[in-house]
């Protein structure tokens, strides 16, 4: 406030007060920036002169119109940003992309818990739950969550955890031949769940 201090005291003899002072000051008289006494001595000389209400006016006009623009400038960058997301999400090649990620780190929590699991090592399942709500926010992208689609993606993590499990930890091929299987078989049927019908057809 030291820079107006010099037109505070103007501004506290109304004597001496012009309309080019007040016009001056209007913005931050506006913004309640000003001493009590301008900001009184600014509002006595409004009351008594229409140039000035009216300058007032416009200037709270202007300002309401670049603080709606800027609104609309930003609600225009976030329905951008929120577009594109929505577009590379419903991509398919994007859905197998990032389906493909949310799998790995969910399969792969699930091992390192069943190796390390202990009660009071509960944050362990964190990733694979944080993996399998990426799914079905994944599958919201896509249109095609539902309470049946989400069923199908919890079972068929569940049956791709156990192929997982019979791929690492079996010494035998037969059962890690058949837990790759599983593993592929649940991945597909959560990804053909997350795309829906949004599969390019000819």
């Amino acid at each position: 406030m030291q820079s107006y201090e010099s037109t505070t005291q103007v501004l506290s003899r109304p004597d001496q007060i012009t309309c080019a002072m007040v016009q001056d000051l209007l913005p931050l008289y506006i913004e309640q920036e000003v001493s009590e006494r301008s900001q009184m001595t600014i509002s006595e000389h409004i009351a008594q002169c229409a140039h000035c209400a009216g300058y007032l006016e416009g200037t709270r006009n202007t300002r309401t119109q670049l603080q709606q623009a800027q609104q609309q400038r930003t609600q225009a960058v976030q329905q951008e940003r929120i577009l594109y997301i929505q577009q590379f999400a419903q991509n398919p090649w994007s859905s197998l992309l990032l389906t493909a990620l949310l799998c790995g780190m969910g399969g792969g929590s699930m091992l390192i818990s069943f190796e390390r699991f202990t009660v009071d090592r509960l944050f362990l399942l964190l990733p694979a739950l944080g993996a399998y709500i990426g799914l079905l926010a994944l599958a919201q992208q896509n249109r095609t969550l539902n309470l049946l689609s989400g069923m199908h993606i919890g079972l068929a993590s569940i049956v791709g955890v156990l192929g997982l499990v019979m791929l690492v930890q079996s010494s035998s091929l037969p059962i890690g031949f058949f837990g790759f299987l599983f593993l592929l078989a649940a991945f597909s049927a959560i990804y053909m769940t997350i795309i829906g019908s949004t599969w390019p057809t000819r």
